[in-house]
Formats: structure tokens, sequence, C-alpha cells
């Protein structure tokens, strides 16, 4: 995601990339004070795959466990009205949406309850788990800019789908079924799995597990 040539998105992007720190701050202290839910996981790492059959198989051996951490659901919409949407940062975040996309007046107001939440929502969810940082922030206050810009300027979005398809066996690992769209076979570890971890794992769930028919598909296609 390339940075914003214009002065103005600039602005707007050194102020998102302001607010977002401070969230991400204030985030990760609500975590350390035991505000946030603590949900054990469990990473479950694939053993093999039968392509013929479509069916994989979990390496018990290998599973690893970390914590999780989640929000309470009225802490969750509390924060954001208490604690974000009363800075000054988050008023000049508003300010520069709406002054570099011309928002017009009877609108602004869905700069500062969808808009702005919406980009704060995310850090919220993933800086808990160290997936948004001060390191990453600027790639999605560019995708937040970029989303306006589209809207602004009536831009195609390009998207990257996830297709999953079941009961179809191709021989080699990937085959072009549009000019540009490929189908390709899933790996081990895009079939690995993140669940919260169960109470108790029986010795008949490890024998029999393989995939289940819901999840019975293993090969996967982008458009690049």
């Amino acid at each position: 995601m390339k940075k914003t040539n214009s002065h103005k998105e600039d602005k707007l992007f050194q102020a998102l990339i302001v607010l977002g720190k401070i969230t991400i701050e204030k985030t990760i202290k609500h975590r350390d004070k035991g505000k946030l839910m603590t949900i054990e996981y469990q990473h479950l790492p694939v053993a093999n795959i039968d392509y013929s059959l479509e069916t994989y198989n979990y390496d018990w051996d290998k599973i690893e466990y970390f914590n999780r951490y989640e929000w309470y659901s009225n802490d969750f919409v509390n924060f954001i009205e208490k604690e974000l949407k009363t800075l000054h940062e988050f008023k000049e975040a508003a300010k520069q949406v709406i002054k570099v996309f011309e928002i017009e007046k009877d609108k602004e107001l869905y700069v500062e309850n969808i808009g702005i939440p919406s980009f704060l929502r995310l850090i919220m969810k993933e800086s808990p788990n160290r997936k948004i940082t001060n390191k990453n922030l600027s790639y999605y206050a560019n995708l937040f800019i970029n989303d306006y810009v589209a809207l602004r300027d009536d831009t195609p979005i390009v998207w990257n789908v996830n297709l999953w398809f079941e009961n179809i066996f191709i021989e080699s690992d990937e085959i072009e079924i549009e000019q540009g769209v490929y189908l390709r076979r899933l790996t081990k570890e895009q079939l690995a799995d993140i669940r919260p971890k169960p109470n108790h794992i029986g010795e008949f769930e490890k024998i029999t597990e393989s995939v289940d028919s819901s999840s019975k598909c293993i090969f996967y296609a982008i458009n690049s």
C-alpha cells in the first residue's frame, strides 16, 4: 500500500497515526489492568494432507497454546464513546476527513459515528493480541484513506478473494481458471486451525478427527 501523495491527505494520514497510537496505548493499558477477557486458545498444525480423499489430519503432538484477549461488548462500546471520542486527536482526525474529502454538512456525523470509529474498532480488536502495533499502523491508516478515496473518485475496489471448493480434484498444485485468477491447493499452514481450548481432547477424537464435512475444501483461489 503506497503512501498518499496529496498534502491534505498526508495531514490526514498523520492525524490517523497519532490517534491510532493513542488508541493502541490506551487499549494495552486496559488489557494490562485485566479489563479484557483472557481466553486460552490452541493452534492446531496440520500433519498431512490427502489430496485424493480431500482430508487432512492435525499434528496433535505439536499443538501450541496461547492467550487471546477479547472485549466485553458493553466495555467495547463505552471505551470508544468515553475514552476515544472525547480525545482532541479524535476530533482532529474527523476534521481532517471532512476537510480532505469535502464531506457535506448533513453527513459530517457519519465521519464521527461510523468512519473514524470503524478505524479504531479494528485497532482495539487487534492491538491487544499484538496484530496491530505502532510498526504496522501506517498500513491500516492508508487502507482507511484509500477507502474514502475510492468512494470519492468512484474507483472500483480491487479485492483479494479466497474461494473454497468441495469435491474438486486437480493434479497440479495450481491452475489458471480465468485470466489472472488461479486455483491452487491449500498448504498445511493455511489449513492449520485456531480455536478456543476445549476442556478435554479425547483419544477417540484424536484418532477420528481429520476434517468435518463443513470444512472439506482444500483448494484456494486468488485473483493476482
